[in-house]
């Protein structure tokens, strides 16, 4: 028997329900007629003909090449190596720093010119590993010209002091895919981040960059910015996924295959060059001393595997074995929907209990007005989520003086009604209705 639907004509949304705004999110999707697969590196070993293991492409130890408080030693094989995973056959890259040690195994500190004409230094206290495109471009490197599509399945050290960085570089232009920031951390103010660099900004002449252009323009991301993520997770607990899709339009970053970034040439100007592909595990701190530190101390950044995609020119002909006819514009439908996924960050500012429960039949969408949402939070109530502009604010429906109004589960929008319906606690259908003005 049908339960009758009570009437609930409440109060407005006010201020006091709201969570905070946060992007809408598309899903990556690539279109296979359009993009294929030019390069892939598994890792089941390690290829010399691919990778070198230094900034400077190994050819100088004295150099002690590197960003942070690392440097790259091509000489030691333990800080590159591949290992197979527990309880698997697959293989790992693994990536590994350690504190530099004196023949008596004291900790080194010491530094290196790290500006030229500004006279900096810095300072050197790891031993580290990363992995950078051998110079041997052309088609199925790793080194590829500039426009596509690259990704990589990485697990961040749990180490805090360690920076974590998947990145393209040229001459021209740097694209920081994953650049980490206390990647381990939880706390509100850190994550990780993506960044666009114009490295030929600050040499532009008026004429060559006319303002608005940046010289680099980024965002960060937390690790539960996926959909299904807990507010608790860190980049350390598993692997991720991050792409980035290049054109010569824009620059659009992914986290676990959702939108997370997009940078617009009108922002930062990208050039058509041959990017090097970087994988590296830079240390902090990046200034002054470390007394003290434990000369133990180390940290491991783990890679999956490593690929690019290009699009092709001409459908089902893929154009990577002509790199400069490769400066083409590719429809955003080709690589993400046109749908908008809600980004975790819309409850950044919220308790755990109003995150999106994970039950099916939690979710619906209000057809009477696009960019509207509702869901059943993990507390059982409702909420709505509205986009206004390029974000989404979320909003507690209020609760009326009703006992059992509970949600427990089959939300659904009923457009002739204006009415947004939920199976209740008490087993009766319920709901809340637009009136014009509120719910």
């Amino acid at each position: 028997m049908k339960q009758l639907l009570p009437q609930l004509l409440l109060a407005g949304l006010g201020a006091a329900g709201s969570l905070g705004a946060a992007r809408a999110q598309c899903q990556l999707q690539f279109d296979p007629i359009v993009w294929t697969q030019v390069y892939r590196d598994d890792f089941n070993q390690l290829d010399r003909t691919e990778w070198d293991t230094s900034p400077d492409h190994n050819t100088n130890i004295n150099a002690h090449g590197g960003w942070g408080s690392e440097w790259y030693d091509f000489n030691d094989p333990s800080l590159v190596t591949i290992r197979q995973q527990p309880n698997s056959t697959n293989k790992v890259l693994v990536l590994t720093a350690k504190r530099w040690l004196d023949a008596y195994g004291n900790p080194v500190e010491d530094s290196v010119l790290n500006d030229t004409q500004k006279g900096t230094y810095r300072p050197l206290r790891y031993r580290s590993g990363m992995l950078i495109s051998a110079d041997n471009p052309g088609d199925y490197h790793s080194k590829q010209t500039s426009y596509g599509a690259w990704e990589a399945r990485i697990k961040c050290p749990t180490n805090p002091n360690a920076w974590p960085a998947f990145w393209l570089w040229s001459g021209s232009t740097e694209i920081d895919i994953l650049d980490g920031i206390s990647p381990d951390s939880t706390s509100p103010a850190q994550a990780v981040q993506n960044n666009v660099i114009d490295n030929l900004w600050k040499k532009h002449s008026a004429s060559t960059n006319p303002q608005p252009n940046l010289e680099s323009c980024g965002a960060k991301l937390k690790a539960w910015s996926a959909l299904g993520q807990p507010l608790s997770t860190k980049f350390s607990d598993d692997y991720h996924v991050y792409t980035m899709v290049w054109t010569p339009d824009f620059v659009t970053f992914f986290f676990d295959g959702r939108e997370t970034n997009t940078v617009p040439r009108s922002a930062v100007i990208t050039r058509n060059d041959w990017p090097e592909i970087r994988l590296s595990l830079q240390m902090l701190p990046w200034v002054g001393k470390c007394p003290g530190c434990d000369p133990n101390e180390t940290a491991e950044m783990y890679v999956d595997w490593v690929r690019v995609l290009k699009p092709n020119v001409i459908p089902g002909q893929p154009d990577y074995g002509h790199p400069y006819f490769s400066n083409y514009s590719v429809a955003t439908n080709t690589f993400k929907t046109s749908s908008e996924f809600l980004n975790r960050d819309i409850t950044a500012l919220a308790t755990t209990s109003s995150k999106v429960n994970a039950t099916a039949g939690s979710i619906t969408t209000n057809p009477n007005k696009a960019g509207q949402v509702f869901y059943r939070g993990t507390d059982n109530l409702l909420y709505v989520a509205t986009q206004q502009g390029t974000t989404w604010t979320v909003d507690a429906l209020p609760v009326p003086p009703l006992a059992n109004i509970a949600v427990q589960g089959d939300v659904v929008y009923h457009q002739a009604n204006n009415l947004v319906l939920y199976r209740g606690a008490d087993a009766c259908v319920q709901g809340y209705q637009f009136n014009g003005s509120t719910w």
